[in-house]
């Protein structure tokens, strides 16, 4: 009775020990094996996350310091720079110089889990893996190496017709009137083509580059297991061995060879880039410089200006950087408050060099320019203040009346008042009237919906809004009758 008890108790542990544990087991590991990648996929995500924010907020940062370094430097050196490559650097440069950055960070995390997969590899057999891992890094760097010096000329490439692009783009339609009348769309057409054709191949050349490594690594790593199985047959070595070696390396490779291809990738990235890194590092430094510069003038230099009786220039001598001809020679003047001058010359005789000098645009090289005592290099921005300029070529916004006559301000702020004011004195009233939508018109893309003496009107509208103590003029009445000059005068 009792041998039949500890019978029937040692069946019903044994049943328990082998179904009921190792069912409990099999659900650990796989529940386990479910967890782990659950944290895996989260931590990935979180991952992804960041390295697509951070390349985000890197672009938005470059291409915002780019173009309040533009906006901030000074006039003269505005005039050495060209638009085009300042379009360029604050849409495309800044764009690729994010990639590139995030083409070091992959780098760095494939090279920690090569490293990872290789130790563990060394520690399992050092022999093998020393053969393979030797093989492998030189056959990597070949790939590297051989089209190194095509991704840098490329890239440089890339940089130039970029910027040729952008540049008949601006031409296109920024001239296209005239190139309609004259009939020069086929010339222009036929250099947009040629730089766009440039510039596509040599992306389409890095684009195929950038694909090589995985094709010939994978080739390379099925080479390397169907080598090393034959070598092992050949050897007659255990096919139990064979079996669990060509098994560890496969699985090996399937991460192994991927972390090779993108290191191989994210190199050629950088070296496809390096003109791009160059040209954003040399950008923003000599920004930060001029800018630094330009900021500490203005917390040193202070006294405000404010014009209430005269305009004295003093000996005035300037001439443009490394020209020898002086284009302003010893010129001294005095305007009183409340004056109209005019300033009269031939063509190229330094009329608009002199106004930009009053302004404070250009720096004289010697002389001075003083608003009742006050040099305005003691406080530029309080100059500025004062100034109410109406330039030969009227700047407008693709939008309404009232935003280009309130130039820079939000709408919610605009002041009627002034506004109306400005209205009635540049004799644009009885034109707005006879608008649908009144000072709410859109008026196009640089006014193309106005006539050009809506537009100068409009900019001494834009004017006399700011209340400006000291008006300028630039030939800015060209495109009004007579009679309407006379007003305005």
């Amino acid at each position: 009775m009792l041998d039949v008890i500890v019978n029937n108790d040692s069946e019903i542990i044994n049943y328990i020990s082998r179904y009921i544990l190792l069912e409990n087991y099999e659900i650990f590991v796989l529940s386990s094996f479910l967890l782990f990648y659950f944290f895996k996929t989260i931590f990935l995500s979180y991952l992804s996350f960041e390295k697509t924010f951070f390349a985000a907020n890197l672009q938005k940062f470059t291409s915002q310091k780019l173009y309040d370094g533009y906006l901030l430097i000074d006039w003269q050196k505005y005039l050495n720079k060209k638009s085009s490559e300042q379009i360029r650097n604050i849409t495309q440069e800044a764009t690729l110089f994010s990639q590139v950055v995030g083409a070091y960070i992959l780098f760095i995390t494939e090279l920690v889990v090569l490293l990872s997969i290789v130790i563990f590899l060394f520690i399992y057999n050092f022999q093998v893996t020393f053969v393979v891992v030797l093989l492998t890094s030189f056959f990597s760097l070949i790939i590297f190496l051989i089209p190194r010096n095509k991704l840098k000329i490329w890239g440089q490439q890339r940089q130039i017709h970029e910027n040729k692009k952008i540049k008949f783009i601006q031409y296109a339609f920024g001239a296209f009137k005239e190139i309609k009348v004259l009939s020069l769309q086929d010339f222009f057409m036929k250099n947009f083509i040629k730089h766009n054709l440039i510039s596509a191949n040599v992306n389409a050349k890095n684009g195929f580059v950038s694909q090589l490594p995985r094709l010939l690594l994978e080739f390379f790593g099925v080479f390397c297991i169907c080598g090393s199985a034959i070598l092992l047959i050949y050897f007659k070595k255990d096919y139990t061995d064979i079996l669990s070696l060509i098994i560890l390396y496969s699985v090996a490779g399937i991460r192994l060879l991927p972390s090779f291809t993108k290191i191989i990738f994210s190199l050629q990235k950088i070296r496809f880039s390096l003109p791009n890194i160059n040209l954003i590092y040399e950008e923003l430094l000599n920004l930060r410089k001029d800018n630094f510069i330009i900021s500490n003038s203005k917390l040193i230099k202070n006294k405000k200006i404010e014009f209430k009786n005269n305009i004295q220039i003093k000996n005035l001598f300037f001439s443009y950087d490394k020209s020898e001809k002086i284009i302003i020679n010893n010129i001294s003047l005095d305007i009183n408050f409340g004056e109209a001058i005019g300033i009269i010359g031939p063509s190229g005789s330094g009329k608009s060099t002199l106004i930009d000098l009053i302004i404070g645009l250009n720096i004289p090289q010697s002389g001075s320019i003083e608003i009742d005592g006050i040099n305005i290099k003691e406080n530029i921005n309080s100059w500025y203040s004062n100034i109410g300029y109406i330039p030969q070529n009227i700047f407008l916004l693709d939008g309404s009346i009232k935003s280009n006559i309130a130039f820079g301000v939000k709408n919610e702020n605009i002041d009627q008042k002034k506004l109306n004011l400005a209205i009635e004195k540049s004799n644009l009233k009885s034109f707005i009237e006879s608008l649908e939508d009144g000072v709410d018109t859109l008026i196009g893309e640089l006014g193309n919906k106005i006539s050009g003496g809506q537009k100068q009107r409009l900019g001494i509208a834009r004017a006399l809004y700011t209340d400006a103590k000291l008006l300028i003029l630039d030939e800015s009445t060209s495109s009004l009758d007579n009679q309407s000059e006379k007003k305005n005068n």
